[in-house]
C-alpha cells in the first residue's frame, strides 16, 4: 500500500511517500497540510499521519 507522511518544522514543510512501511526517496515541498492532501491524492497514496 502506498502512503504519504507529512513532515513540517519551522523551515519546512514537506510530504514523503511510503510503499509497505517503508518510506522511498521520494519527497515533495508543500506549503500547508491541506497542500499535502491534494498532493498525496495525485499520487494515490494514503494520507498517514494527517
Amino acid at each position: 500500500m502506498k502512503t504519504a507522511h507529512y513532515y513540517a518544522s519551522r523551515s519546512q514543510k514537506f510530504l514523503v511517500v511510503g510503499v509497505d512501511g517503508r518510506q522511498t526517496e521520494e519527497r515533495y515541498e508543500v506549503g500547508s497540510k491541506s497542500e499535502a492532501r491534494k498532493l498525496a491524492k495525485e499520487l494515490s497514496a494514503k494520507p498517514w499521519n494527517f
